[in-house]
């Protein structure tokens, strides 16, 4: 009888489980299709702003660093959201996890910034360098509040932060080219979007942003977040390898700048996959110690 009672009372916690994930997935899953179709907008409106050769030199670095938001976005968020969304997770592991996201993005960011401007430096002018490395480094910080958020599930919030980003960098990336910036305003607007999301997502865990000097130590971290970026890494580089390309080796041409804005489109459903499994995987890492204890 009691077997027979504990499982309705698992039924009944599975689907709830569901409903939640589903509910909860709503708001991600529109906020994936709102980035998709503001960054396709933000890239059809600059091919009228731009020459062809500026906007084809805009969209290789973008694509440059829609590898690094890749790689971002799929390790640091995930530690960070597993550790959180653990049953009975102590105050020091949540501090330790939070930590190491932070030190190891900062790191991964100066370090993936030296790369981009070393690629970059083949068709972007110096002040243009400049601000896909700020982008660079604020994309990559971004991630840790974007893991807090999803290891508490407030999804609400998190689809909040990534509109705000596309529309931040929409509105300051457009009025900069508007006054003559050419490509090198676009690219500051993308790090203006990336920078805000930053500073309002480290105002909003405050309270839970804590030195932990032995965070970097732990193996379980480090196994955490490798495991997902070499994977998803890969994956990034493939996917926009052509558009990189397309800028070295055409030389700005129009033909280039149109190839380059229709497989910007092309991304709409990664953004949405991206977010559905963001969602998702809170709801996993609680089922699956559940089921273990």
């Amino acid at each position: 009888m009691s077997g027979s009672v504990d499982a309705v009372v698992a039924a009944d916690r599975a689907a709830t489980r569901g409903t939640t994930v589903v509910r909860e997935s709503r708001w991600l899953a529109g906020s994936g299709v709102v980035v998709g179709l503001v960054n396709y907008g933000y890239s059809l409106l600059l091919t009228q702003l731009l020459a062809p050769g500026a906007f084809a030199d805009f969209a290789a670095a973008q694509s440059l660093l829609l590898v690094c938001g890749t790689l971002a976005t799929s390790s640091m968020p995930w530690v960070v959201a597993r550790v959180l969304s653990e049953p009975g997770a102590s105050e020091h592991a949540r501090h330790q996890a939070i930590w190491f996201s932070v030190v190891v993005n900062l790191l991964q960011g100066v370090l993936a910034a030296g790369v981009m401007c070393l690629i970059g430096s083949r068709f972007l002018s110096p002040a243009s360098l400049a601000a896909v490395a700020v982008g660079t480094v604020a994309i990559f910080l971004t991630t840790t509040p974007g893991g807090w958020l999803q290891g508490i599930r407030r999804f609400d919030r998190l689809a909040f932060f990534r509109v705000l980003e596309v529309v931040v960098k929409l509105a300051v990336g457009v009025a900069l080219v508007l006054a003559g910036t050419r490509d090198t305003g676009a690219l500051v607007g993308v790090a203006a979007g990336a920078l805000v999301v930053v500073t309002a997502g480290l105002v909003l865990m405050r309270s839970d942003l804590h030195r932990a000097p032995g965070a970097l130590r732990v193996r379980s971290l480090w196994t955490a977040s490798l495991g997902n970026v070499g994977v998803q890494g890969l994956v990034a580089v493939l996917a926009s390898t052509d558009v990189v390309l397309v800028a070295v080796l055409d030389g700005g041409s129009a033909d280039s700048g149109s190839y380059q804005a229709a497989a910007i489109l092309g991304r709409v459903p990664m953004f949405l996959a991206g977010a559905l499994g963001a969602a998702a995987f809170p709801a996993l890492v609680a089922s699956a110690r559940a089921a273990g204890d």
